[in-house]
């Protein structure tokens, strides 16, 4: 047989092997049957002992409709579906028995608890989540001001589903970015954590025809120990403990006394929680950082008056420092270590974790002490630079 021959009879042979492999996937599902979830809504039935499971699901050919103008009906580009149930995989199941699609939940990026939910333990749900083998644990966690499933009827004005605008809430940074693997950390070691905590209004809007609708914006954190939700911190002490957990990345703090107002927008921001022992207990540092924009100052501000912003920095560190403080104090009076201190604890000073740990909860309420400094230089005013 000539070379080339049986070059090209050994290409031929290796080709329709290779075809022979190539087999279809008999458990495959297509695209176009399955349902793909994008938020979950977890309540309190109204039967007691049953959980009321809430889901959003987006739908493509309304998408569709509503960016070309084509025939994709009317309506809200999703649907959302509840069913109640001993338990959630109860509940799912009946979701599932009336749906023509297969549910999928390896979309779902956004699990909402109500209020009451919150408070009576969240742990199945999170157990549950971890046990599905297609659900991100980077999934974000918020808590509704009442049922999670009415927070499905707010108005995303600048997204699509309701899903989307909790997602980007998280996303911009704005506040917390809890998220389920930060459950899980917590719950593994004793330890507490905080959540967003969501509010709803009803306000007339220019953009739905002026028609009240529904809109859901940010209130403050939820502090959870053991699973359950046992405390809440205001927006401002929400605020400075996501500065303190390096999940913010820009706020704005106004101060004002009998001589002068002025506002700042703060960027740049940066923290560092560290741990130490003092006197056989443990103390926890922690550095905040930030540069700020004078954004506005009454009475008028001359730029030659270097002594005048040093004293607002003064004032917006000490600001800052009380803020911090009154919600860790807070968190101590409710044993809910929020900042997930005991992790550095472990990493610098393990025998005393070891310790700890067994009654970490007890010990942080009544043993640990926290000190707060903070950082802040003011570097723009307006057209102005300051060097």
């Amino acid at each position: 047989m000539k070379p080339l021959v049986f070059v090209r009879s050994l290409l031929m042979v290796t080709l329709l092997f290779m075809c022979s492999l190539l087999t279809g996937c008999s458990s495959k599902v297509e695209i176009n049957e399955r349902a793909f979830v994008s938020s979950i809504y977890v309540d309190k039935a109204e039967k007691p002992g049953e959980v009321e499971l809430t889901i959003s699901v987006p739908l493509p050919n309304r998408m569709a409709g509503e960016n070309t103008g084509g025939g994709g009906g009317g309506g809200r580009p999703y649907a959302v579906f509840t069913k109640t149930g001993t338990s959630l995989t109860e509940a799912a199941e009946k979701l599932q028995t009336d749906l023509t699609r297969k549910l999928s939940w390896g979309h779902a990026r956004v699990v909402v608890f109500g209020r009451e939910y919150a408070k009576a333990g969240v742990g199945d749900t999170i157990e549950w989540l971890f046990r599905e083998p297609l659900f991100h644990i980077n999934s974000y966690i918020f808590v509704a001001p009442g049922k999670a499933k009415d927070i499905t009827s707010l108005t995303p004005v600048a997204e699509t589903t309701p899903g989307e605008v909790l997602r980007e809430f998280a996303n911009q940074r704005n506040l917390l970015q809890t998220q389920i693997r930060d459950v899980l950390m917590a719950e593994a070691d004793n330890q507490g954590f905080v959540v967003s905590l969501l509010n709803m209004q009803n306000e007339k809007m220019i953009s739905e025809n002026n028609e009240n609708m529904n809109w859901v914006g940010l209130q403050g954190a939820a502090m959870f120990k053991n699973m359950k939700m046992v405390g809440e911190l205001d927006l401002d002490e929400a605020r400075v403990i996501a500065w303190t957990r390096n999940n913010l990345k820009t706020a704005s703090i106004t101060i004002e006394n009998k001589k002068e107002k002025a506002s700042v927008s703060l960027y740049a921001i940066k923290s560092d929680l560290k741990a130490h022992m003092s006197q056989g207990k443990p103390v926890f540092s922690i550095h905040l950082s930030a540069k700020g924009q004078l954004r506005s100052i009454y009475p008028p501000h001359k730029a030659e008056e270097v002594r005048r912003i040093q004293q607002i920095e003064k004032q917006l560190e000490s600001h800052v420092n009380d803020l911090v403080l009154s919600a860790l104090h807070k968190a101590q009076a409710h044993e809910a270590d929020i900042l997930m201190s005991g992790y550095r604890l472990e990493w610098k000073y393990p025998h005393v974790w070891d310790k700890l740990r067994p009654h970490w909860a007890q010990h942080f309420k009544e043993d640990i002490q926290f000190r707060v400094i903070s950082d802040i230089s003011i570097q723009y005013f307006g057209s102005e630079f300051r060097t």
